[in-house]
């Protein structure tokens, strides 16, 4: 499905999601135009096998000062076999903001994507509600990746970087 198929605003929200929402149990592949949009909502992957793919694709954050929700660009729960690639994602250096968290997601791979900004962290993986191993974030691969803290610091503090909590991430 490419974005550009579903009609929405004027930001990429409503047509990502929307394609996330339109593939069929079997999951399938989301492509980003090439171009800049702004996230006005956090977009969620609703099924398993899902690739996302950019082309030139950037995603900018809206300004959260004065927010304690985190804003958490694309987010996964609970999913397995999941890939991105080529995007861009670029932040305010607000404190709440996320490129990419995956909460209990496994099997899945974030590559060749960019972070510059991102106030809170770049990548997130956490499990919540571990009732089996099912439940849990494991062999995710997080490579050829670039993250930076944009021109105000810099220099990468990798534990804000990509946040692994406790029991995260085992193979």
């Amino acid at each position: 499905i490419d974005v550009v198929d579903i009609k929405g605003d004027d930001s990429l929200h409503n047509e990502v999601q929307g394609a996330y929402n339109a593939l069929g149990t079997q999951g399938g592949v989301v492509y980003l135009p090439s171009g800049e949009y702004m996230f006005r909502k956090p977009d969620t992957v609703k099924q398993h096998n899902t690739v996302t793919i950019g082309s030139n694709t950037v995603l900018r954050y809206p300004s959260g000062k004065g927010s304690h929700q985190p804003f958490r660009g694309i987010y996964a729960y609970n999913k397995h076999d999941l890939y991105f690639s080529g995007i861009t994602f670029i932040g305010t250096q607000d404190s709440n903001q996320t490129g990419i968290w995956f909460e209990s997601v496994s099997y899945s791979t974030i590559e060749n994507c960019k972070f510059d900004s991102m106030g809170l962290r770049a990548i997130g993986l956490n499990n919540i509600l571990v009732t089996s191993a099912d439940s849990v974030c494991h062999h995710n691969k997080i490579q050829n990746n670039f993250i930076s803290n944009g021109n105000s610091n810099p220099g990468l503090t990798l534990g804000s970087a990509i946040f692994l909590i406790e029991g995260a991430c085992y193979n």
